[in-house]
């Protein structure tokens, strides 16, 4: 259910019980109809999409150690977190 408000005024109790209903407002019909056009075709995408199982990741002991110390991490602790995840890493150049 969607409404749509097309009049300028908006201080009045109908338009005030509507906000509080949580229904979509617009405040154009094209709008309105061209937001749920977009919406049907993410929906049939949507039914289209292959599921995909997640697999939860296991931290290393090295992983562990670096989140523990909390705080902002410094580039040597990213890349241990990335490289024991796996995550190619780019080389450094130090001049």
């Amino acid at each position: 259910m969607v409404a749509v408000w097309t009049s300028v005024v908006v201080d009045t109790p109908g338009y005030a019980a509507l906000v509080e209903s949580g229904v979509p407002i617009f405040r154009s019909f094209k709008k309105c109809m061209s937001t749920l056009g977009d919406y049907g075709a993410y929906a049939a995408r949507q039914r289209q999409a292959r599921p995909r199982a997640f697999k939860a990741a296991t931290l290393t002991a090295r992983q562990s150690a670096v989140l523990d110390k909390g705080g902002v991490l410094g580039s040597g602790d990213a890349a241990v977190l990335l490289s024991d995840a796996g995550v190619p890493m780019a080389r450094e150049a130090w001049r």
